[in-house]
């Protein structure tokens, strides 16, 4: 059984059949989805799951708005929202956050404000999960993998699968 799950869980995360023949915008948004499924959230009584966007990422945004209007979280519809400042963030009740890389300038101020709530902070640029980011999308060769900051999850009251851990590179402060 235990068997089947982690073979289960390496092809339903599998980064070498997620390849660039797919834009990397969509790969990611797909992921968001699949990170739930091993992620348990503290408690989430709302009646939507919540994505927020912070940044200039225009094909992030596209994807997600594309992919979240048929697609369910946690079997809840999901809601996209744009974050213009990072005053906003503290009101946006958002579930996933994602940082684009427009706003490296503000990193620190962004995961302040994300500080030991649980908003599960994603991004792609270089460099963010060692900034406190807990989960970090990155290219190797064609394919898409992550990084996880897994003290900066337990931080955010998260709960990570240890399948979910075992294909990603985990990051340790």
């Amino acid at each position: 059984m235990k068997r089947a799950l982690f073979i289960f869980t390496f092809l339903l995360f599998s980064n070498t059949v997620l390849k660039a023949q797919h834009s990397d915008a969509l790969i990611k948004t797909v992921f968001f989805e699949r990170f739930s499924r091993f992620i348990d959230w503290p408690a989430n009584n709302s009646a939507t799951f919540k994505i927020a966007v912070i940044g200039d990422d225009n094909n992030i945004k596209t994807e997600l708005k594309r992919v979240y209007a048929r697609q369910k979280i946690q079997d809840k519809p999901v809601e996209i929202v744009t974050i213009n400042s990072v005053d906003e963030i503290s009101t946006s009740k958002c579930h996933i956050l994602f940082i684009a890389e427009s706003e490296a300038k503000d990193i620190e101020a962004i995961l302040e404000k994300t500080k030991n709530k649980p908003i599960l902070t994603i991004g792609d640029t270089k460099g963010f999960e060692k900034k406190g980011i807990i989960i970090n999308f990155y290219l190797r060769g064609e394919s898409v993998h992550f990084k996880i900051n897994e003290q900066k999850a337990k931080n955010s009251g998260f709960y990570i699968s240890y399948h979910l851990l075992q294909i990603a590179e985990v990051i340790q402060n």
